[in-house]
């Protein structure tokens, strides 16, 4: 489980309940895993004697009065055979609560839950536990009391990003898939790039707009129809997407890939000269199956770097095999990141690259060759790796990374890989992270708070874990089931100028120690 994690509060006085009932799967790890699915800002907990199963459910009941949720407890579920174990845990930004915040990825004595941890003994028989000191079981609420009494933690919760024109930069998004991938993944896409999203952004007089994006077609030709199709389907989802012919038309996937760098600058600047938009400032080429969990974390990063200077950034694969074989290369499912200037100069590189590079395994890998072409410097040492951006190339059950503590901007895999969530579909789990975005923020999710002197683990917008062995402050430095090739070194802000197109940075960010240098072109 490796290292610390920063992550954003609301300033309501109860937080909205965002969870999905699950089970959890029985296991011959060291550890219970309860998946909660979403945040658990208020979540109930049943504990049976052959496992746990979390239930929760999502909104606010609406009644006459005040609502158990209202009054700090929470409503009771109408089937009540399992009251007699049923608990409850609220949490709050601490700016609601009087106690002391509790510091993610630290050992705390705090108890989870008093139900929950003295009834640890019975998740795991056989298991010393002499030093074992829980704080006595509290009885729970009558079964005929209309809510539910809920534990309270009062956690540190980073605010989040204001998604504003003047003071975040304006990113373009593009795609290279196939039109009924395309109609079928509109409303993921939705979720970074569709309106009410974290993605939509509004200026300084209260408008709106999305982000801009294009998606060309990965294998077809002249297919007017699957396009027709996916554009309805994408407008439909509230996207400012437009699937198109890729430019690279009867190529091949890699060169239509490659080809993203023409499609997406034309995009841009038709829609900057024929329709008003914005000036792009930073080129985003995602896999299909790429899932941003909150794209202003990403913008907050970029205001350290200057887009009319050129950059590369990505994600490198966690797989030895992968890392060993293809380097340093700007994976594309973690996401890949290009400044304005690169994308421009790379305008009279693409028909070149496509042929200096046609043995280049993947479409990334292309991208990463031709950017260093542009560079003029080595492909290893091209791409600035940002640690969030996460290629994922790993398959099964996926909680051991994801309850890592480490920071997420990026998901991938999602779709057949990974199981992210049990007894839920890849679109279904990322939709349920995309909630708990969209009530915490990106930089709260996945963020780890453990309790009960290291045996439960509460992994914020994912899960619960209920281990029988405490964990040590090494313990918590590890990740489970997974080899690393490299640790991505921790992004250290540093001042930088950033042109934009006529916008001052917010002093306000402390990523944004920053003046202005006027239009970029």
């Amino acid at each position: 489980m490796k290292g610390l994690s920063s992550s954003p509060s609301s300033p309501t006085s109860l937080l909205p309940t965002i969870s999905y009932p699950l089970s959890a799967k029985k296991s011959k790890s060291p550890f219970a895993t309860l998946l909660l699915s979403i945040i658990a800002l208020v979540c109930l907990l049943h504990l049976h004697p052959a496992g746990i199963t979390g239930l929760a459910r999502i909104g606010l009941d609406e009644v006459q009065g005040l609502t158990c949720e209202e009054r700090g407890l929470i409503t009771r579920e109408s089937n009540r055979t399992e009251e007699g174990s049923r608990i409850a845990i609220t949490v709050r930004p601490t700016s609601l609560g009087k106690l002391s915040p509790l510091k993610d990825n630290t050992l705390l004595e705090t108890p989870f839950h008093p139900f929950l941890t003295s009834s640890q003994p019975v998740l795991f028989p056989g298991t010393d536990w002499a030093d074992f000191d829980p704080t006595p079981n509290p009885l729970p609420g009558s079964p005929k009391a209309s809510c539910v009494p809920s534990v309270v933690h009062t956690i540190e919760m980073i605010p989040p990003h204001q998604n504003t024109s003047d003071e975040l930069p304006e990113v373009f998004f593009s795609f290279c898939t196939t039109p009924s991938r395309a109609s079928e993944y509109a409303p993921i896409w939705s979720h970074f790039l569709g309106k009410g999203s974290l993605g939509e952004i509004k200026d300084s007089s209260g408008k709106t707009h999305l982000p801009g994006c294009v998606v060309v077609d990965a294998q077809g030709e002249g297919d007017h129809e699957g396009r027709k199709f996916a554009n309805a389907a994408l407008q439909a989802s509230g996207t400012a997407c437009v699937m198109k012919e890729s430019s690279r038309v009867g190529e091949r996937y890699e060169m239509r890939v490659l080809g993203l760098i023409k499609d997406a600058w034309v995009e841009s600047e038709r829609r900057r000269w024929q329709e008003g938009g914005p000036i792009v400032e930073w080129y985003l080429f995602n896999d299909d199956d790429t899932f941003w969990i909150d794209i202003n974390d990403v913008k907050q990063i970029l205001l350290q770097f200057d887009s009319s200077e050129d950059h590369m950034m990505g994600g490198f694969s966690e797989a030895v095999a992968n890392f060993n074989d293809h380097g340093k290369i700007a994976f594309g499912g973690a996401g890949i990141i290009l400044s304005r200037s690169l994308v421009r100069k790379m305008q009279g590189l693409v028909g070149t690259c496509s042929r200096k590079f046609a043995h280049i395994f993947g479409g990334d890998g292309i991208l990463t060759h031709c950017a260093a072409l542009a560079r003029d410097v080595g492909y290893q040492e091209v791409v600035r790796e940002i640690p969030g951006l996460s290629q994922m190339d790993m398959r099964g059950d996926a909680s051991g990374f994801l309850t890592t503590g480490k920071r997420f901007l990026s998901l991938h895999h999602w779709v057949g890989w990974l199981d992210l969530v049990p007894n839920k579909t890849g679109p279904e789990s990322v939709s349920l992270f995309a909630a708990g975005a969209d009530a915490i923020g990106g930089r709260n999710m996945f963020r780890r708070f453990v309790f009960d002197q290291g045996r439960t683990v509460w992994t914020a917008g994912f899960s619960v874990q209920v281990h029988k062995d405490a964990l040590s402050s090494e313990d918590l430095g590890r990740v489970v089931s997974l080899s690393l090739p490299h640790i991505p070194p921790p992004l250290i802000p540093k001042p930088l100028h950033r042109s934009t197109p006529g916008r001052a940075s917010n002093p306000a960010h402390p990523l944004a120690q920053v003046e202005p240098k006027g239009k970029t072109n």
